[in-house]
């Protein structure tokens, strides 16, 4: 029973994966198109799936708590890679093959999740950098032109 929770959530926690990288994207652009309201709608959605993923992430500890202990299995770590070769023995081959297809799907799309999330940084970190020139370009132009007048 378990083990049909566990991909119940795990397909829930693809979903929601899937959700975030399609908001990380949208915010690329409105970064790029400097778009503030995009970005903002972004943010809200970024924000509410995550909220959804921290709580799928709690029933997927839960779910797997209890099929370690059930299974006379005792587990710390509660990454799925650490925990299907404990389980390849004690569930069905289509349910192992199941848990290692979401195990893959999920690992690759929060892979693709971080990459968007470090150009994102980069593309942020940038603009900073090009206002904070642009300010100091301006009030070292404004000074330079009093000292012409005093001078």
């Amino acid at each position: 029973m378990e083990t049909k929770q566990l991909t119940e959530v795990l397909d829930q926690q693809y979903l929601n994966l899937k959700k975030l990288l399609g908001v990380v994207t949208d915010k690329q652009r409105a970064l790029v198109e400097r778009n503030i309201g995009k970005l903002e709608e972004c943010i809200r959605q970024e924000e509410k799936i995550l909220l959804n993923i921290q709580s799928v992430e709690k029933r997927r500890y839960e779910i797997i708590t209890d099929l370690m202990h059930n299974l006379g299995l005792k587990e710390t770590d509660f990454m799925l890679n650490s925990i299907l070769p404990k389980l390849k023995e004690s569930v069905s081959k289509n349910d192992f093959a199941l848990l290692s297809k979401y195990e893959m799907e999920i690992k690759e799309t929060a892979a693709k999740i971080t990459e968007i999330n470090e150009r994102n940084k980069f593309l942020i970190q940038h603009s900073r950098q090009f206002i904070n020139e642009t300010i100091s370009t301006l009030l070292n132009s404004k000074k330079d032109s009093i000292l012409d007048r005093k001078g």
